[in-house]
């Protein structure tokens, strides 16, 4: 079975995700909106080459777009590495993106 491994940053992405999705829009579409992007995460991990080539921020990262936000990841041997999830307008830089 392939692997979703997530970087401290993407654990913090989807914690402050929750935090103002319950603030704005109630738990019922938190919970709505969670599951789906670990869905995505789910299709990712078994179909890693289905996200955008991101070789301008890093070689081998990729990117899918979920709702309002874009998930960066990494495709590796036994799964995929999920380094963030930021919102889709937000201007990610190269140094956004770390394996740790």
């Amino acid at each position: 079975m392939r692997d979703i491994r997530l970087t401290r940053a993407a654990e913090r992405d989807i914690g402050d995700i929750e935090r103002f999705s319950a603030a704005e829009f109630g738990s019922a579409a938190t919970f709505e909106y969670l599951t789906g992007l670990h869905e995505a995460m789910a299709h990712l991990r078994n179909f890693p080459g289905l996200g955008v080539p991101r070789d301008d921020l890093k070689p081998d990262v990729r990117s899918l777009r979920y709702a309002s936000h874009r998930i960066y990841y990494r495709p590796m041997p036994r799964g995929i590495l999920i380094q963030r999830i930021l919102h889709y307008a937000r201007q990610v830089r190269r140094e956004m993106l770390d394996d740790r």
